[in-house]
């Protein structure tokens, strides 16, 4: 996007407890594109952190996303944040005190971050308010371009996602809730042991099953400390290894909805030929065509010295008039609801084909090079990206 003569790139990113991923996954995705950017010297020109003001209150797991960022941003590029708080549009005419007042407690929280150069602001205002935030991240110098200490403990310190600070802060919230499952599971292994002696048969079946069920929830939490354990390197090779597989899932749904586009495409065609193609029989008698579109007439109506007109009684004797009939072939009901469900079908085709070249094309791995060092290696929207400002925004998901 173009503000004030500069152009300026918006990098959508993951936001911590995003419930469609886990940490350790946002974490890795992070490291993978950060890290690439840092390789190349591309900087960040600033961060923008989305908040939903309806948010009930700024605890628990939006405290501890909103710490997670800091500790990501590193102090020294306080100066660089935004945090705008969104969904004004969302809050009752009645609840606008309680959602000013979670808006004070957030600069509160923020305390640190506005004290550095950070600031607050409410995107209460739709796209005006969001131009300006834009402008005023454009407004920056190229001197005043972000390293995220993110970036620079991956990179240059080389250290394991879960011995960055972020990783560091997020791991150990991990590692507490996992030894907390665990001595309960323990825990409990002896009142089970107790019912199974005592013959509490139903006791028994509903604590097993609460204990295999606790059990199995300890799973996610394991894998996610490895994905936290993981090195720059080993995230690299997963991360190239599956948007290597996205690329190709992507390439043959694209194709399979291309060969559906012109098979329907193709149908439609001879469903349009067979309603407006004449019948092998059309035209081969012009003296007919009174016949054709005329029905038939009772004797007593018929001239007698023939002009044209042809007696074509039924052959039931009780009826008077005959059927009349056509040559031309004429729409069947059928025929022109199948064509209105093709040229259905084909718009939702064309539509989700050009959905999927749309994502083609905004796929970042299709956009850059491996090879570090090189500004004109990377080019996430083009090469002039090396040169233009980034904007990373990153979204807190808690309601």
């Amino acid at each position: 996007m173009e503000c004030n003569n500069r152009t300026i790139h918006l990098i959508d990113t993951p936001g911590f407890n995003d419930t469609g991923r886990s940490d350790g996954e946002t974490l890795q995705e992070l490291a993978f594109w950060l890290a690439a950017a840092h390789e190349r010297e591309l900087k960040l020109s600033g961060i923008i952190y989305l908040h939903p003001i309806n948010a009930t209150r700024l605890q628990g797991s939006g405290v501890r996303s909103l710490n997670a960022f800091k500790k990501m941003v590193g102090e020294t590029n306080y100066r660089g944040v935004i945090v705008a708080t969104t969904r004004w549009d969302e809050v009752a005419s009645d609840q606008m005190n309680f959602a000013s007042q979670r808006e004070r407690e957030l600069r509160v929280k923020l305390a640190d971050v506005v004290e550095k150069g950070g600031r607050v602001v409410s995107l209460s205002a739709g796209r005006i308010d969001a131009m300006k935030i834009v402008a005023h991240i454009a407004s920056r110098s190229q001197e005043e371009r972000l390293t995220l200490a993110f970036q620079r403990q991956l990179v240059e310190e080389e250290l394991a996602i879960h011995e960055t600070d972020a990783g560091k802060f997020l791991f150990e919230k991990l590692e507490t809730h996992t030894t907390q499952v665990e001595n309960t599971l323990e825990e409990s292994q002896s009142a089970l042991m107790e019912m199974f002696h005592s013959g509490k048969a139903n006791g028994f079946a509903q604590a097993s099953k609460w204990q295999n069920d606790t059990r199995q929830s300890l799973k996610p939490l394991e894998e996610d400390m490895e994905r936290m354990k993981k090195k720059l390197k080993d995230v690299r090779e997963s991360w190239e290894e599956k948007l290597r597989k996205e690329a190709e899932a992507l390439a043959e749904a694209k194709k399979a909805n291309e060969e559906q586009l012109a098979q329907k495409t193709e149908e439609l065609s001879r469903v349009q030929n067979h309603l407006r193609s004449p019948s092998p029989t059309d035209g081969a008698s012009r003296s007919s065509l009174n016949q054709e579109f005329i029905p038939s007439m009772p004797d007593f109506l018929m001239p007698s010295n023939g002009t044209g007109y042809r007696t074509t009684r039924s052959a039931s004797p009780s009826s008077a008039y005959s059927t009349p009939t056509f040559n031309r072939q004429s729409p069947t009901p059928s025929s022109i609801v199948s064509e209105a469900s093709l040229l259905r079908e084909i718009e939702d085709l064309g539509h989700q084909q050009e959905l999927m070249e749309m994502q083609q094309h905004r796929r970042l791995d299709n956009r850059y090079t491996k090879q570090p060092g090189h500004n004109s290696a990377w080019g996430v929207v083009g090469t002039s990206l090396a040169v233009a400002q980034v904007v990373a925004a990153m979204a807190c998901t808690v309601m």
